[in-house]
């Protein structure tokens, strides 16, 4: 056990009082100095608390102490960094770091994009270099339909992925696809989604001849991008394991500028006519139970 760092103990008025996160809560029952001293001690062993609660076990007043604590939400049974995050959203994430330490993820898109991105990535998750258990799809927005031969060989190989696409001073995250279940990267494209110009088929055939952009995208875009998609990743994680309802981006992209500081979300509607994607019947009950 060990002392969470989201509480803390202090005095006022000859009060003692604990904070946890911005709540406040008197302590009752037990002097200001006995506080004090019991204080002094958790503090002092708070990364290893076991051998001082067995010590003062048989203390009625300690175990008082310990136990409000405890109620608190102040221990953490176990070393676990994502203790604050339970106690507030009543979730079970124990199996959390193992869950980040297993997740393999590969990265398909734009050479110079993708080594940064897999760079990056490395420092929290396992990135391999074939198709793992989660996808990141990065590119620059002008050549959105480059990326589109990785988002049909990532939906074939039933993988889930996200797609990033990225500007000098904007970003679009989404959506997060879950083959044959949410909407893809064709049906952002397609008819059914995208804009005006992209809807134009002699417009894509053209952009699809000629040579992609390599406009600079300054290194402070990417890590942002990469940095939001972490935390999509550890969400999408989450909800899989724990079955709860579905992401906002399996049926959003994220358009973020940097420059003007808006961030927008636009809806997107899974094409039922695309080759891609649409070529399996799906249960819709299962749509917002991506867990599943």
């Amino acid at each position: 056990m060990k002392l969470n760092t989201n509480i803390q103990w202090g005095e006022f008025e000859k009060r003692g009082f604990f904070k946890i996160n911005s709540r406040i809560v008197e302590v009752c029952d037990l002097s200001l100095e006995t506080q004090q001293e019991y204080w002094r001690l958790i503090n002092k062993n708070k990364n290893n608390l076991d051998a001082l609660y067995y010590k003062f076990k048989s203390d009625e007043n300690f175990n008082k102490f310990f136990s409000f604590i405890r109620m608190l939400g102040g221990i953490e049974d176990g070393i676990n960094e994502w203790t604050c995050f339970e106690k507030k959203y009543k979730v079970n994430l124990h199996n959390l770091d193992k869950d980040i330490k297993k997740l393999k993820i590969s990265v398909f898109g734009e050479p110079d994009l993708k080594n940064i991105a897999m760079k990056e990535l490395s420092k929290q998750f396992e990135v391999v270099k074939d198709v793992g258990d989660f996808g990141i799809l990065i590119g620059r927005k002008e050549n959105i339909l480059s990326l589109l031969e990785y988002n049909r060989r990532l939906i074939s190989d039933n993988v889930p992925f996200l797609t990033i696409l990225m500007e000098p001073f904007g970003i679009s995250l989404g959506p997060l696809t879950v083959p044959h279940m949410t909407p893809c990267l064709n049906c952002i494209i397609s008819n059914k989604g995208g804009s005006q110009l992209e809807n134009d088929l002699e417009y894509n055939k053209i952009l699809a001849a000629l040579p992609d952009g390599k406009e600079k995208i300054p290194l402070m875009t990417i890590d942002i991008a990469l940095k939001i998609a972490e935390i999509q990743v550890l969400k999408y994680l989450i909800r899989k394991e724990r079955n709860q309802n579905s992401l906002r981006l399996v049926n959003n992209v994220l358009e973020y500028d940097l420059y003007n500081d808006s961030i927008v979300w636009h809806p997107v509607v899974k094409d039922i006519c695309c080759d891609v994607c649409q070529k399996i019947s799906v249960n819709s009950d299962k749509w917002l139970n991506i867990g599943e």
